[in-house]
């Protein structure tokens, strides 16, 4: 219950703040030299935390669920004789240490693996359809083009809010593809709160909190350059600020079902340890 509490409170926290941070584009304006420097420290942060925390945190999660696993227990004995009485096996000295348990690197290789194609494809397709998009519509010179300003105008009546045009299909692929990265963010923060040690939530929730304030800074400018209105913009910035803590509130719900559903719920730390090196693949 107390990391449902500190996940809740993170999330608002996150929410507030990305939102904050995307509405600065619409009152003031950062030079470009200064939002690299941001998105640079957001980034270093996330991969230091990945190689760091996370990845650490995920294999050791996928150990312990091997520790905790349910062994058979095989009882030996000596054949019965004539005159003796059956007697078990001595049991092994304490003193002896038990064997490490052999690390799942199929698991954590299909894992990292997995986050890290989701991501490429994120950051691949859209700008593969738009430039497809572009091309399709370049072919094509209407008249209503040649009118300039009219086009614009147009765009903002009714009719042209029905109809898309290549703006906002442009913005809708930009939004998509950083709120669809938002939501693996979310995955981190949810599948760290599942686990008992805090300190991995804190650092995670703080590495990607600084590294979202620039993606919303930035989503809100390339929104306002592709000549969508603040209002429009605005409803965008909500999407994507909304993004990471549905994503965390839903990881966690989804851990705590398994782990119930489970024996003793020993399969959240399959879960939670496979869900933390997807995540991981995502910052890589």
């Amino acid at each position: 219950m107390a990391g449902l509490f500190f996940l809740i409170v993170t999330s608002v926290v996150m929410a507030v703040a990305s939102f904050l941070a995307g509405a600065l584009p619409l009152s003031l304006s950062l030079s470009q030299s200064q939002l690299r420097l941001i998105a640079a420290l957001g980034a270093g942060l996330l991969v230091g935390s990945c190689l760091i925390v996370i990845l650490p945190e995920g294999i050791e999660a996928l150990s312990a669920d091997r520790i905790h696993s349910p062994e058979p227990q095989h009882v030996h004995s000596k054949p019965p004789a004539s005159g003796r009485v059956l007697r078990a096996e001595e049991p092994v000295s304490p003193s002896t240490p038990p064997p490490p348990p052999e690390l799942p690197a199929f698991h954590i290789g299909f894992a990292l693996v997995l986050g890290f194609a989701l991501m490429f494809l994120i950051d691949r397709l859209p700008r593969h359809a738009s430039e497809i998009f572009q091309t399709q519509t370049s072919r094509h010179v209407s008249l209503d083009n040649l009118a300039g300003q009219s086009g614009e105008e147009e765009s903002d009546g009714f009719l042209g809010s029905l109809t898309p045009s290549p703006r906002q299909t442009r913005s809708l692929a930009t939004t998509t593809g950083l709120v669809i990265h938002a939501a693996a963010d979310g995955i981190a923060m949810g599948a760290s709160a599942t686990s008992a040690n805090w300190n991995v939530g804190l650092i995670i929730f703080i590495a990607i909190l600084v590294h979202k304030a620039p993606a919303a800074f930035g989503l809100t400018s390339v929104l306002m350059k592709q000549g969508l209105s603040k209002r429009a913009a605005r409803v965008h910035l909500l999407v994507f600020s909304l993004a990471a803590p549905i994503g965390a509130l839903a990881t966690y719900f989804f851990v705590a079902l398994l782990g119930d559903e489970s024996a003793e719920g020993e399969g959240a730390h399959w879960w939670t340890g496979m869900l933390l090196l997807f995540s991981a693949g995502t910052f890589l």
